[in-house]
């Protein structure tokens, strides 16, 4: 294997990506990840002819390529395939997550037209023995809403226990019933002498067609189009809380607010230490099949495409012209297709 390649592929690889060990928001992994998928896909897209691939093409052509290279086997591969999968559905449901904020402060935005009405957004609240984050919390006069904003269609089920459970991703079941009064917990341990006022946790679906079995019924459910018109429900008339007190209690909850920051959990490392060798390997299997081609044509053969070549301005092998359509084709989003997936859902 080409050592000098495979690090030089590396070396243009090694920064882009999140570094390990280093944490970050939630947006920043956002940015460090499709960075890396965007250099990885130069690193093919540049040998040639990589433009004229769409991305039902690569995923065609990936399979019968790792399948003639002999490559599906090894362990550089599958780690790959593995990492690639985690590094998409990371981007996948980070940015899904961003979508749902987006649309939850859309649903809650006529409501800043009320002089006392205020509105905290990815707030972070902790204590020496759990730390939570709230999506959205509305101060009005008439109590505390705290908005649990979810982003995911098709069925959910919420158990008597405030277990929920979603039938297109067991994996994601967890216990809302919990979740929900650590955040009434941790809300009001930072208000003091104000933490007897009215309090309202809502779970928010930010698609509306997502189809929603409550056997807990403890928490309202609401959508984007009626959280604003829901939480004015809840108006009685009555003024629970002051406009002074609505300023007070923003002001305590930005005081006790930390910034989440978190590892990336993708082996971006690993990630670009595989990339480069299979690139190297499928290379060096290529140089292989195309001298065997060359000493098979007629001799005139060889001799025009040796001219042809000296002609060429770019100065780029052609065995990576016939290789690398191909490796385009397969490499990017068969392995690097799961951060494409990733990117445009």
């Amino acid at each position: 294997m080409k050592e000098n390649r495979i690090a030089e592929i590396r070396n243009r690889l090694m920064n882009h990506g999140p570094v390990a060990g280093e944490c970050y928001t939630n947006p920043e992994i956002i940015d460090h990840l499709v960075d890396l998928q965007e250099a990885m896909a130069r690193e093919v897209f540049a040998l040639g002819h990589a433009e004229h691939f769409a991305a039902r093409d690569i995923m065609i052509h990936f399979g019968a390529l790792a399948e003639e290279y002999g490559l599906t086997g090894s362990d550089e591969y599958r780690r790959l395939a593995v990492n690639m999968k985690t590094l998409g559905y990371t981007i996948g449901s980070l940015k899904k997550g961003a979508t749902g904020e987006k649309r939850t402060r859309e649903g809650l935005r006529v409501m800043n037209y009320d002089p006392h009405v205020r509105i905290l957004y990815n707030i972070t609240l902790q204590d020496d023995d759990s730390k939570t984050e709230y999506d959205a919390i509305v101060i009005t006069t008439y109590g505390i809403f705290v908005v649990e904003a979810k982003n995911f269609r098709g069925t959910a089920h919420i158990t008597e226990k405030g277990m929920l459970q979603r039938a297109d991703d067991a994996a994601a079941t967890y216990n809302l019933g919990e979740r929900m009064n650590n955040k009434e917990y941790l809300l009001k341990s930072c208000l003091g002498d104000l933490a007897g006022v009215p309090y309202q946790g809502l779970l928010l679906y930010v698609d509306e067609s997502a189809d929603i079995v409550d056997d807990y019924k403890q928490i309202p459910i609401i959508y984007c189009n009626t959280v604003a018109a829901t939480i004015r429900i809840y108006n009685h008339g009555e003024q629970a809380i002051s406009p002074e007190d609505v300023l007070e209690i923003e002001r305590r909850l930005q005081a006790h607010h930390t910034e989440s920051r978190y590892p990336c959990r993708v082996d971006c490392e690993q990630i670009i230490a595989d990339f480069a060798r299979l690139i190297s390997a499928i290379e060096e299997k290529a140089d292989v099949v195309n001298l065997v081609d060359e000493d098979e044509k007629p001799k005139s053969t060889q001799v025009t495409s040796r001219a042809k070549s000296q002609t060429r301005q770019d100065n780029t092998p052609t065995r990576k012209h016939h290789v690398w359509p191909k490796v385009a084709g397969g490499f990017v989003l068969g392995l690097v297709g799961g951060i494409f997936l990733g990117k445009w859902l």
